[in-house]
């Protein structure tokens, strides 16, 4: 993070995937989402609406408190502990 340590030097920095730090006035607070969103859906409309209504499922399945739901979601995408 070299813009980090030397600011007076460095005007900007690029990342390939990682959502950087929100700058107030500089980059919209949703700017990293809103590429990725367009991003997805420039590559298929399909994939898109099939991502976008996924996290409905996901959401019910991580509230579903009797079948311990948010360590079944842990078990399944693997997080980490």
């Amino acid at each position: 993070m070299i813009e980090l340590k030397y600011p007076h030097i460095a005007v900007g920095a690029l990342a390939s995937s990682a959502p950087l730090l929100h700058f107030h006035d500089i980059t919209p607070q949703d700017g990293y989402y809103s590429l990725v969103t367009k991003d997805s859906r420039d590559y298929s409309e399909s994939c898109y609406n099939t991502i976008k209504d996924s996290w409905d499922g996901i959401d019910r399945a991580a509230a579903a408190a009797e079948a311990d739901g948010l360590s079944n979601l842990c078990k399944i995408f693997r997080t980490c502990r």
